[in-house]
C-alpha cells in the first residue's frame, strides 16, 4: 500500500457513536493513517471498491456478509462486552474513550506492520535468550534487564520476566495495563490476535518492549509446557521482535525445554559454596533427566556490583551504561 496514506475505515450503524469517534481521530495529529467512517452499506462499499482500506474496525453484527463483498488488509471487531467474539478476528472494546481505542488500534497495526516488514526483508530471526539461576541474589534481573536493553539498541526486543514478585513495574517505573495471565489466556484457547493482545498490555522503551508481569503466580506454575512453547513459537512468527530475553523463575514446568528453544543460557551464580554447589546439582539435573547438550551450552558467570540507585527510565539507561552493560557487551562479542 505504499505511495499514499494507509486508510482505517470504521463501519458502525450508530450513527452518535461513528461520528464522534471520526471526529475525534481526525483531530490527532499523530495516528499513522486517514480514519474515514461509515454508517450505512453501500456508501461502505462503494469506497472500499476504489481505496482499499488498510485496517477496517467493525461491529460483529456487521461483519458477516459485508466481508464477504468488501476486503481490508486488516479486520478489528468493536465488542460491546456483550459480544463474545467469533475466535476469526481480533476485538477492541467499544465502550471505552476514544483515546484508549485509538491507541489499543494502532498498537495493534503498527505490531501487524512491523511483523510484515520483518518478515517481508528476512532482516534476520527471532533470537531468544534466556537468564535463569538456581540461587538466589546474583543480580539475576538487573543482568536480564540489561541484556535485553544493551540488544535493543540495533534489534526491537521483548523482555519477558516470569518470576514470583517480580516487582517489575517499580522497577522500570511503568504502570502496566494488563497482565501476562491474560496473554497464556490467548495461547491456552489458541485465540487469534496475539501480536494485537501483546501489543497493548506492553510498556514501550524505545526499541524495547517490557511484558507485563504476572499478577498471580499461580498462572505461571499451571501453565504447561507446551503452552510456554507455543507461546514463545508464537512471538517469534507473529509479533516481529528479533530478539526475545527470558528472566525465569523456578515456577515453569518444563523449563528444561524452555530453555532449550534459547541461543544462549546464562546462568548467574554468587562467589559462595552454595551458589557453585547449586548450579552443580542444576547441571547434573540436566544432564540426568533433560537434555546433555543443553547442558553444555549453559554459560554460568559471576556479574560486577552494580552501582545504580535509581528506578524508572532512568534505571534502565543506568544499567546499559553501567559495568553490567560493559559485561554484557563482552559476552554478546562472543560469536552466537
Amino acid at each position: 500500500m505504499s505511495g499514499r496514506e494507509p486508510v482505517l475505515a470504521v463501519f458502525d450503524r450508530e450513527k452518535d457513536y461513528t461520528l464522534r469517534l471520526v471526529e475525534y481521530a481526525r483531530s490527532r495529529k499523530n495516528l499513522p493513517f486517514e480514519v474515514c467512517g461509515f454508517t450505512e452499506e453501500s456508501a461502505f462499499e462503494n469506497f472500499a471498491k476504489s481505496k482499499k482500506p488498510d485496517l477496517l474496525l467493525i461491529r460483529p453484527d456487521g461483519e458477516g456478509e459485508i466481508l464477504t463483498r468488501v476486503k481490508a488488509e486488516k479486520i478489528l471487531l468493536l465488542d460491546d462486552e456483550r459480544y463474545e467474539g467469533t475466535g476469526a478476528y481480533p476485538s477492541v472494546r467499544k465502550y471505552q474513550s476514544a483515546k484508549l481505542l485509538l491507541k489499543e488500534v494502532t498498537d495493534f497495526y503498527s505490531a501487524s506492520r512491523k511483523a510484515e516488514s520483518l518478515n517481508a526483508a528476512h532482516i534476520r530471526s527471532c533470537d531468544v535468550y534466556a537468564v535463569y539461576s538456581p540461587a538466589g541474589g546474583c543480580r539475576k534481573t538487573s543482568f536480564a534487564l540489561t541484556l535485553a536493553k544493551v540488544l535493543s539498541r540495533e534489534r526491537a526486543v521483548l523482555y519477558i520476566n516470569l518470576e514470583n514478585h517480580s516487582a517489575l513495574a517499580e522497577v522500570a517505573g511503568e504502570a502496566f495495563e494488563g497482565s501476562f495471565g491474560e496473554l497464556l489466556y490467548f495461547i491456552r484457547l489458541h485465540k487469534a490476535g496475539f501480536a494485537g493482545k501483546l501489543a497493548r498490555v506492553c510498556v514501550s522503551s524505545q526499541n524495547l518492549d517490557l511484558a507485563p508481569p504476572p499478577d498471580n503466580y499461580g498462572d505461571i506454575c499451571a501453565a504447561k509446557g507446551e503452552e510456554w512453547l507455543r507461546l514463545l513459537g508464537t512471538v517469534r512468527s507473529e509479533c516481529g521482535y528479533e530478539a526475545v530475553v527470558l528472566d525465569l523463575g523456578d515456577g515453569i514446568q518444563d523449563l528444561y525445554d524452555v530453555l532449550d528453544t534459547a541461543l544462549r543460557v546464562f546462568v548467574p551464580l554468587r562467589e559462595d559454596p552454595v551458589a557453585k554447589a547449586k548450579y552443580k546439582a542444576f547441571e547434573e539435573g540436566i544432564r540426568r533427566w533433560g537434555n546433555p547438550a543443553l547442558a553444555d551450552r549453559l554459560e554460568p558467570l559471576y556479574l560486577p556490583f552494580l552501582a545504580v540507585a535509581k528506578t524508572g527510565r532512568e534505571y534502565l539507561e543506568g544499567l546499559a551504561w553501567s559495568r553490567m552493560g560493559d559485561t554484557v557487551r563482552a559476552l554478546l562479542r562472543v560469536q552466537e
